[in-house]
């Protein structure tokens, strides 16, 4: 059995109870389009979450791929900590926490380097970063020239932290606006877990999740209306809100079809955004291309990625 640190596997047990005789079926929508890659993440990270579950029963795990898997993993591990290694020499956080999938990946659009021209269809555009934490991906993004960068976190605590990164980071940070708000299908106040780090959330995966704070919710589609002052398009949208992906998307998809944006969203918290969310924006969004990405070699499913991107974007070779 494999075992790891996970808060969301009781989510994916269940899933996995309920769905037993679709399973297979929204795994060939999950994977419909994609490259082979992807596909071979989407099947390696289904496969570690049902060894880590108690229904290691239904696990289908090709041990062969594992380990070619886990080979990969480690090849990645070299390269992630040079990286860390750098940013840590670069930019100053409140905390610790040089996370791989933005310092090692830029949150997924490294792997975009050899798809799009990102200094062209990013530059210039406004950037919404969705669950701001620290303001560690913030750091990352200003190297690819937004007019502006809209962070949204609700931790108190975060906010505290991410207000000191901005202060100590400030001859490299621009234009920028922090919600002090999480983000969601519809404006609202919401309960939520606040634990000021990276799993504060709004949901409640087992009885030791304690609801102990009441948050402002924004819609993405309603925030941008009521922002007359906005000019520039929304060129890109990263979405880690720590299982609250889907309803997020469900308040921001009119942006989405009206901007085309590139879109980064974490797809492991929870089992319904993993299997749901890119069959759902490749059904709304006509002519996007997506890929998936894992991008923590150093844990066994975190920080799996939805990265996708308007195919009029593509550089022709």
């Amino acid at each position: 059995m494999l075992n790891f640190p996970s808060r969301w596997i009781p989510l994916w047990e269940k899933y996995f109870s309920i769905n037993k005789s679709s399973l297979d079926e929204k795994v060939e929508h999950l994977c419909d389009g994609l490259d082979c890659l992807s596909s071979f993440v989407v099947k390696t990270i289904i496969n570690r979450y049902r060894r880590a579950s108690k229904l290691m029963e239904d696990a289908s795990l090709d041990e062969i791929d594992e380990i070619s898997f886990r080979q990969w993993e480690t090849q990645q591990r070299i390269y992630v900590d040079q990286k860390i290694e750098f940013a840590k020499s670069k930019y100053h956080l409140p905390v610790d926490n040089y996370e791989e999938a933005v310092f090692g990946y830029d949150s997924g659009l490294f792997y975009l380097n050899e798809h799009v021209d990102l200094k062209k269809h990013l530059g210039g555009s406004v950037f919404i970063d969705g669950g701001a934490y620290v303001g560690d991906t913030l750091l990352i993004l200003l190297k690819y020239k937004p007019s502006q960068i809209i962070l949204f976190e609700p931790d108190s605590i975060n906010i505290r932290h991410l207000k000191w990164t901005i202060k100590e980071n400030t001859p490299s940070i621009g234009n920028m606006v922090l919600v002090e708000a999480g983000m969601g299908e519809k404006n609202c106040t919401k309960g939520f877990k606040e634990v000021g780090g990276s799993s504060s959330s709004f949901l409640r995966v087992n009885e030791e999740d304690e609801i102990n704070q009441t948050v402002n919710v924004w819609a993405l589609d309603s925030y941008l209306e009521k922002r007359t002052d906005l000019s520039e398009r929304v060129g890109l949208i990263k979405l880690d809100v720590q299982g609250y992906e889907w309803a997020t998307i469900q308040g921001a998809i009119e942006t989405l079809k009206l901007n085309r944006p590139i879109v980064l969203i974490s797809l492991y918290h929870t089992p319904e955004d993993f299997f749901e969310i890119k069959p759902y924006l490749q059904k709304e969004l006509a002519s996007y291309q997506f890929i998936i990405r894992k991008l923590n070699p150093n844990h066994p499913t975190h920080e799996t990625m939805l990265i996708g991107f308007p195919k009029e974007m593509k550089t022709t070779n």
